[in-house]
């Protein structure tokens, strides 16, 4: 299901699974995540490259560019 998460609130929660060192499954398909400076794509793709436990993550239907 859609959560509708707001700019300022992807913002946080990106911030905070990047803090998390046991989460192992990520799923925020869904949700409008298009910046057109590409924002939220560079934050995730940051924290996806650094996590020492993410198995599986769901980013589908997102609007994640570039």
């Amino acid at each position: 299901t859609r959560c509708g998460l707001a700019n300022q609130s992807a913002r946080y929660i990106i911030d905070a699974l990047a803090r998390n060192c046991t989460i192992r499954h990520l799923y925020i398909s869904g949700n409008d995540l298009n910046s057109s400076i590409y924002e939220y794509g560079i934050k995730l793709g940051g924290m996806m490259s650094r996590h020492p436990t993410l198995l599986h993550a769901d980013f589908s239907s997102c609007g994640l560019t570039r």
